[in-house]
């Protein structure tokens, strides 16, 4: 059914009284009813005018036709998604690179080893794939790679099964490692991730991990 009236106390005998019409916005209410706002006669002529002002505004800009603007965009998104890929690509290669560098970083603890590390400038993917790969290698039975971007500090942490029977929990390692750059943390036993605000706090915070080790190993005894 069709709502047969216009709304704001606005009647007319017909249509061609109002002259042109012109919906401008539409938006949701509530479950099923949307509210719709127009302008009509003068009103509608200057929203048309502005419209193809923008229009042709955004064509030149972009050193098009009004006509083939919307093939341009799309042209323009395709070329963007693909120079992303490319970047997120040679950033990989950058870390992956940096492997054998970061496993040489080891240090022994409580008979294996622990990788802390800092990587700025990579996302949470890339960080993932990284520490997955060290623990997988068997290059360090504790993973805690942290990175700064944006100015918020983005950190995981990797523990072999094994090692977490000795009270080493990745969700509460990521816990303790949060508390200390004013973010939260948390995930499973073998893996876990978080966030901070603190990026003065990180170095200090990634030299301290095998402090937090002992403190947990101590704790689940």
């Amino acid at each position: 059914a069709w709502s047969l009236e216009l709304c704001g106390g606005t009647h007319v005998d017909e249509t061609g009284k109002i002259g042109l019409f012109k919906i401008i916005s539409q938006s949701s209410v509530s479950a099923g009813v949307r509210r719709m706002e127009a302008v009509a006669g003068l009103a509608a002529m200057k929203a048309v005018r502005k419209l193809e002002e923008q229009l042709q505004q955004a064509a030149e800009t972009l050193k098009t036709s009004p006509d083939d603007l919307p093939a341009r965009l799309e042209k323009l998104i395709a070329q963007e998604k693909s120079a992303a890929r490319e970047i997120e690509t040679l950033k990989s290669g950058v870390v992956r690179s940096q492997f054998d560098d970061i496993a040489k970083s080891a240090v022994p603890i409580a008979g294996t080893q622990l990788i802390s590390k800092r990587l700025d400038g990579v996302d949470d993917k890339q960080l993932r794939e990284v520490a997955d790969r060290l623990k997988n290698s068997s290059a360090a039975g504790v993973v805690v790679l942290a990175g700064v971007k944006d100015d918020k500090v983005s950190f995981v942490v990797s523990v072999q099964k094994p090692l977490t029977e000795r009270g080493w929990n990745a969700g509460n390692i990521a816990r303790e490692i949060a508390a200390k750059i004013s973010g939260s943390g948390g995930g499973r036993p073998d893996f876990a991730q978080g966030g901070g605000k603190d990026v003065a706090a990180l170095d200090k915070t990634l030299a301290g991990v095998a402090d937090i080790l002992k403190h947990l190993s101590v704790k689940s005894h």
